[in-house]
This record gives C-alpha cells, structure tokens and sequence, in this order.
C-alpha cells in the first residue's frame, strides 16, 4: 500500500476528506532503520508531536515543528550511518 497524503487541507466544516498517493516515501532513509531503530524513532517523533500537548498549551506550533524537525534530522543521520543512537 502507497503512503498517503491530504490532495488538500481538510474542510473544517467536514469531517472527511480526499487522500492521494504520495509520489514515493517522503522519508525514504527510515527503511533503512532496523525494527528496534524505527520502533525509538516512531516514539521519538510522537514525543516531539506531542510536546505541545503535555507541556505549556501556548508553546508555539513554530517550536513543536522545529522539536520534529530535529527528531526527523538526528535520525536521517543514523539512518545514513553518520550517527550513532
């Protein structure tokens, strides 16, 4: 099954709206985590998610991204063998 995106921003007002297949992976470097290493990224990347709804409800979605970004960075690095976990 292809990855799926939103073809565009959902409609407030519905509570559905259309997918459609992604072009390829978006983080194609993750396959190439072993099952351990995935398993600590996933969690790591809803932590960082997350963040803004266990902390301060008025840290900035600005920060939050940038929590996630770094995640996406830190494990790109160890996905192409630059960085240890």
């Amino acid at each position: 099954m292809s990855p799926m995106i939103p073809s565009q921003p959902p409609d407030t007002d519905a509570a559905v709206f259309t997918l459609a297949p992604a072009a390829g992976p978006v983080l194609p470097w993750a396959a190439r985590l072993d099952a351990g290493d995935l398993h600590e990224f996933l969690g790591d990347l809803a932590a960082a998610a997350l963040h803004h709804y266990h902390s301060d409800p008025r840290v900035p979605d600005a920060d939050v991204l940038a929590g996630v970004e770094q995640v996406l960075a830190r494990w790109q690095r160890v996905a192409e063998g630059g960085e240890s976990r």
